[in-house]
């Protein structure tokens, strides 16, 4: 999505620069640097060197893959997990079984459900966390609104694609309105039982609001 690429300041457009919010890649880059996640490393551009941020820790890439194909009712047995977190070495599913997995397409317009992602490094216990199925709607509406999706799901076959990516736009349309477009079929329930919770939704679902329209604004 152009929107959050000139706000994170992923575009060189001088005449969007000011939309961008300053330093917003080096602050998220060097918290996911002290919590392991990510390594500093330096890289050179020809006329110049750069820091860069690439993956140190594996696992917790694996997880959000995890639950992305949770949230788009996808089988955990279609992902490409990275088994090595050294080497960065992806765990290539051969040919034969990744034709022998048959997908369902239907179940791409079944509800939402949390399944737990077991021996979880970076966020345990999270049916017991507040807003856990709410996060998982963020994450993949954020990676659908910032043309990132496709990553974890380039390896599928196109109309299993274009069916997820059906579903993740749905989900941003569903959730991206005040209140929540109830009458859709794959609407869920994400709401807490504290009634105070329902500002925290209005804020989220406002932001969501945001990256629905963000291509149309600028």
């Amino acid at each position: 999505m152009v929107g959050l690429k000139i706000q994170i300041g992923e575009t060189w457009s001088i005449s969007k620069a000011g939309f961008q919010l300053k330093q917003v890649r080096e602050r998220l880059s060097k918290g996911l640097v002290d919590k392991g996640i990510l390594r500093t490393e330096k890289k050179n551009f020809v006329f110049f060197d750069m820091a860069t941020h690439p993956v140190q820790d594996y696992k917790a890439k694996n997880e959000i893959i995890l639950r992305v194909f949770d949230t788009l009712n996808l089988p955990r047995s279609a992902a490409l997990l990275n088994r090595s977190a050294g080497s960065g070495v992806s765990q290539q599913l051969n040919s034969t079984s990744m034709a022998s997995s048959t997908i369902n397409l239907s179940n791409l317009t079944g509800r939402l459900k949390i399944i737990t992602v077991e021996h979880s490094k970076y966020y345990p216990n999270e049916t017991n966390n507040l807003f856990a199925l709410l996060r998982r709607v963020c994450l993949v509406c954020a990676a659908c609104a910032g043309n990132v999706l496709e990553n974890p799901l380039n390896h599928l076959d196109m109309e299993t694609r274009d069916h997820a990516f059906m579903r993740a736009e749905e989900l941003l349309n569903i959730y991206g309105h005040w209140p929540y477009v109830r009458d859709s079929p794959i609407y869920t329930d994400v709401s807490e039982s504290d009634v105070a919770s329902m500002q925290v939704e209005e804020v989220v679902s406002a932001v969501l609001s945001v990256f629905r329209r963000m291509d149309r604004v600028l």
